[in-house]
């Protein structure tokens, strides 16, 4: 095999190699629902205002992005101020 045939082949091997390894699927999830979700926020009012006391807050877990019912719901008191 001549020179310019075998960088061909090595160059064809190279990118066919390159298709393959990107065409791989993601590392699957695991499976595992964290029991704590850690998140920072400010409580504030429809005016932008600061919220200071208890104040009812509403979580919820949902399926898809939009429209549906929640899979998950839960109210908490939380102080803020």
């Amino acid at each position: 095999m001549n020179s310019s045939r075998l960088i061909a082949a090595f160059l064809l091997i190279a990118t066919w190699s390159g298709l393959l390894w990107s065409q791989q699927p993601a590392t699957a999830p695991s499976g595992v629902v964290p029991q704590l979700v850690n998140f920072s926020g400010k409580a504030v009012d429809a005016q932008g205002k600061t919220i200071a006391g208890i104040a009812g807050v509403t979580f919820a877990i949902y399926k898809d992005q939009y429209e549906g019912a929640p899979l998950w719901m839960e109210t908490q008191n939380v102080i803020s101020g």
